[in-house]
């Protein structure tokens, strides 16, 4: 029965059962007391605060099989003694494997981590990670993101979705293919996958590109950073922090 549904999917039986036994369900968890300036301006209806945090990473020098690209969603909920509710979502698709293998030519399992073991996983390679943020969004549109977020995580925790470092742009078999990038940036409403190549922009790249295009959306703003939620997530100085140029 289970290779009868997988075939279905077009995802082979043994790809299911690794990724329901070994996934990591990508929502972690902390508190924090944020400093009073962090609390000013407005907030979404049910007073929550929403932010977002890119990041990049890559070997030196660059080889594809040691770059990566993921964002991170922290919701933060105010509580009553005072403190915040940190929930933080990231998607962070990698094969199930950890070892990115550039020019294969089928999907594999994939697994979706958690931030924390995304950098881990970074760091144990050896490469250098960067961070984008943490940018606080536009309250009238971030708890649409929140619940966009949730569902892509769902979907890539569900064994439809194959990784595959060098995904089609178009047609049925993108349907069920996903490199990492485009695990983040098909959210994106407004430009397809070939907007996002991976042959273009990989690693850093990638990454700043997401950025610039999101920042020009005026989402938020680039000029200001929250890092306060980077801290609390246990986001150390060991990840550079990076920014982008802002026209005057």
């Amino acid at each position: 029965m289970l290779a009868k549904f997988s075939r279905m999917l077009l995802v082979p039986a043994f790809c299911l059962s690794a990724i329901f036994a070994d996934r990591a369900e990508a929502t972690e968890y902390y508190t924090a007391t944020p400093p009073a300036d962090a609390l000013l301006g407005p907030v979404a209806a049910d007073g929550a605060r929403h932010f977002l945090m890119v990041f990049g990473a890559e070997s030196s020098p660059k080889r594809a099989r040691y770059t990566h690209t993921w964002a991170t969603w922290v919701k933060s909920t105010p509580q009553p003694d005072g403190t915040r509710l940190l929930e933080v979502n990231t998607i962070s698709w990698m094969p199930a494997s950890l070892v990115i293998r550039p020019l294969a030519l089928r999907g594999e399992c994939g697994v979706n981590l958690t931030l924390q073991a995304t950098l881990r996983d970074c760091f144990a390679k050896g490469e250098c990670v960067a961070m984008w943020g943490p940018y606080e969004y536009d309250p009238s549109v971030a708890p649409r993101i929140h619940e966009q977020v949730h569902r892509q995580i769902a979907k890539l925790n569900s064994g439809c979705i194959l990784y595959k470092c060098i995904d089609p742009d178009k047609g049925p078999r993108s349907r069920y293919l996903s490199d990492c990038i485009h695990a983040v940036t098909d959210l994106d409403p407004y430009q397809p996958r070939p907007f996002y190549s991976e042959l273009q922009n990989w690693g850093m790249d990638a990454s700043r590109r997401l950025v610039q295009v999101l920042a020009s959306r005026h989402r938020f703003n680039p000029k200001v950073t929250q890092e306060w939620i980077a801290a609390a997530i246990g986001v150390g100085e060991c990840v550079q922090r990076r920014t982008i140029p802002v026209c005057k």
